[in-house]
């Protein structure tokens, strides 16, 4: 019930996902790290369900994925899958050995190749007995004495945490996380460095993420990862590669609107950076592969050729963008009912009966959800949010917010 690697084996995805089909299209593919919670030493080829689609590979393997010192790696090369065994050293140089070692092998065949590198830091060290923080590698142990949160905020109701011997703990769980990333660093400048020398830096897109943030003490919690808050949920992504644009930052700000109907699944969604737009048909597209919005790039000529509920791609996306305008500033019974800020007649009730031809010009008239300004802090201002629905006015107007007789634009 908790998923993971035994999940994965049941189901049948343990040859069903990305590694198999790079293979299939000319791609050596090679990993090192972590692949799966529950991946151990008893079930990591169950039933001869292995993890397929690699051309080489060293797993961390449970109990000692979090161990960081000596830990138990599987490895495969081609059809030879060995037992795991205890591999000497630390778990992130080990690592970083391992794929600067598949970068020669790739490049000796002479082929496309997929590499990843999944360490384990910074995670918390799952030893006997836990050691409640991370371990960083023994050069860089206390190489940043003193460092401290970047601070312990209070919610309403909750003062702040000023017991000194938590704060302690907290400041200690910080540093020693910065401190197991040192090593995740020198990782990355050896990759990047290996591929220069190789001559292939330019042609390889470097792709550097995570699979969570984190809070350490923020809104009065312990240390984790599995809330709402920012801190958790703003995870960085860099890539570096050909054709991607130097120093570029952005927040994926974006606004989205999935609807269903009788014979209708639709998901829209406008983003903030370079004001991209996606249209998926959900009834056809679960996985939304197929991006059907006429501005998308490569896409084929679409002015009224693509339909859905047998109206023009042009006509939907106007109904779209108007219930999206009220979505993203509406309150209340407004969020239930969009439908009847934009038809308070009430003549409209759903997507279908909005298509009526006789609604074009109307639907034609609204504004359309953009953005003025992005940003590279996660922050929220109202005046970069474009316009914005508030209530109706006439014909089924948009009601842009006003002040002092001025619109939005106006103003902002």
């Amino acid at each position: 019930p908790w998923g993971g690697w035994e999940k994965v084996q049941d189901v049948g995805l343990w040859n069903k996902y990305l590694p198999v089909w790079l293979k299939k299209n000319g791609y050596n593919t090679y990993y090192s790290g972590k692949l799966y919670n529950g991946h151990n030493s008893t079930n990591y080829d169950r039933e001869g369900k292995y993890a397929a689609g690699w051309t080489e590979s060293d797993f961390l393997i449970e109990p000692d994925v979090y161990s960081y010192y000596n830990s138990i790696f599987q490895h495969n090369k081609g059809d030879q899958h060995n037992k795991p065994e205890k591999v000497i050293g630390y778990s992130t140089d080990l690592i970083t050995n391992y794929n600067l070692g598949y970068i020669d092998h790739a490049i000796k065949d002479n082929k496309p190749f997929f590499v990843v590198a999944a360490p384990i830091a910074p995670h918390v060290a799952i030893t006997h007995p836990r050691t409640g923080h991370a371990i960083p590698e023994k050069k860089y142990n206390d190489k940043f004495p003193g460092l401290q949160t970047s601070g312990v905020l209070h919610i309403k109701d909750l003062g702040q945490i000023t017991n000194p011997n938590y704060l302690k703990y907290l400041d200690t769980f910080y540093q020693k996380r910065i401190e197991a990333l040192q090593s995740v660093d020198d990782m990355i400048a050896q990759v990047v460095k290996k591929l220069e020398a190789e001559g292939v830096l330019d042609t390889t897109y470097i792709i550097y993420s995570s699979d969570n943030d984190y809070h350490i003490g923020q809104h009065c919690m312990a240390p984790g990862k599995k809330c709402a808050f920012e801190e958790d949920i703003n995870v960085p992504t860099v890539i570096r590669g050909p054709g991607v644009a130097k120093e570029i930052h952005a927040i994926q700000t974006y606004k989205t609107l999935g609807i269903q109907g009788s014979g209708y699944d639709l998901m829209y969604s406008v983003w903030c950076n370079q004001s991209a737009h996606e249209l998926y048909d959900m009834t056809k597209d679960e996985y939304q592969m197929n991006n059907l919005h006429p501005g998308v790039l490569n896409a084929p000529a679409s002015d009224n050729s693509q339909k859905i509920l047998g109206r023009p791609l042009p006509q939907l996306l106007n109904r779209l963008d108007a219930v999206l305008m009220v979505q993203k500033s509406c309150k209340e019974v407004e969020c239930r009912k969009p439908w009847d800020q934009l038809h308070p007649g009430g003549q409209v009730e759903n997507l279908k009966d909005a298509l009526n031809k006789e609604y074009d010009t109307q639907y034609a008239n609204y504004s359309k959800v953009q953005f003025d300004k992005c940003f590279r802090n996660p922050v929220y201002h109202p005046w970069a949010e474009g316009p914005q629905w508030n209530g109706t006015q006439g014909q089924g107007q948009a009601n842009l917010l006003m002040r002092n007789g001025l619109d939005w634009d106006s103003w902002a």
